[in-house]
């Protein structure tokens, strides 16, 4: 993919690895408590913990919890996502299949596909960050204009609506095959406090069956990758024309559980 680049994780990966991280984490997250266990942390995409614990996981003296600049009605819907997930592919396993292939791949020697015995989930993360541009602001003040152009947005939740015409029909195309649809919307959409900026995810099952895209999909794995663009637009906001340039950067990862 042309735009689409790797993110080096290595220096906050070794951060984190030297880390002693307690059996049971008790997360602040604006507000909101959210507990969670190390193994449940530990299987959390790498580029929702690269934003959660930009600086590794710190938990502040005389206290036990840990705060966290990060949306909780997003983290809650992830953990409910990949629980139901997990629980859904522990039913379909063949327990006898699954024997049977890993010892049939230590007797030839061939590598493993953890995409055989684990279920995989294609994590698609979107940061979108706008400025708008006035004549005049006569009729409404800047900061209530930012903040009904971020409720506009918001509302804008299909996925794939600005990428339909562009010369990207090969990431949407990779994506569909792993099992978005063109009209989707984004499961999660919410506006960041204090910024104008909205964030989204998105979050789909890769069927056991679909192992060509599958294969793709797992130079993704422990490895998210980036791809950002700008696109510009006029609105009307209380009969206000606006021009509203929107950079958007997109974080692809393949998480396995």
């Amino acid at each position: 993919m042309t735009v689409i680049t790797q993110v080096n994780n290595n220096t906050i990966n070794e951060k984190r690895s030297k880390q002693h991280l307690p059996s049971v984490l008790n997360l602040s997250l604006r507000g909101s408590r959210i507990d969670m266990t190390r193994n449940t942390l530990l299987n959390l995409p790498e580029s929702i913990l690269i934003v959660m614990f930009p600086q590794g996981y710190v938990i502040e003296e005389s206290s036990t919890f840990c705060k966290v600049d990060f949306n909780a009605d997003c983290l809650n819907y992830l953990l409910e996502y990949f629980t139901r997930a997990q629980q859904d592919f522990k039913s379909r396993l063949n327990e006898f299949e699954e024997d049977a292939y890993l010892a049939h791949a230590v007797a030839s020697g061939i590598p493993l596909n953890p995409l055989l015995t684990k279920q995989g989930i294609v994590v698609l993360r979107e940061e979108l960050e706008f400025f708008v541009v006035v004549t005049t602001t006569d009729s409404i003040t800047l900061s209530t204009l930012k903040q009904k152009t971020s409720h506009l947005l918001v509302q804008q939740s299909l996925i794939f609506d600005t990428l339909l015409n562009t010369t990207d029909r090969h990431l949407i195309d990779m994506l569909c095959h792993a099992g978005f649809s063109t009209n989707d919307r984004w499961s999660h959409r919410s506006v960041e406090p204090n910024k104008t900026c909205i964030c989204s995810l998105a979050l789909v099952c890769l069927d056991k069956d679909k192992q060509s895209i599958g294969q793709k999909l797992l130079m993704f794995w422990k490895k998210p990758a980036k791809k950002c663009w700008w696109t510009k637009s006029i609105v009307t906001i209380d009969k206000e024309s606006v021009k509203l340039w929107s950079r958007r950067t997109w974080t692809l990862e393949l998480t396995l559980l």
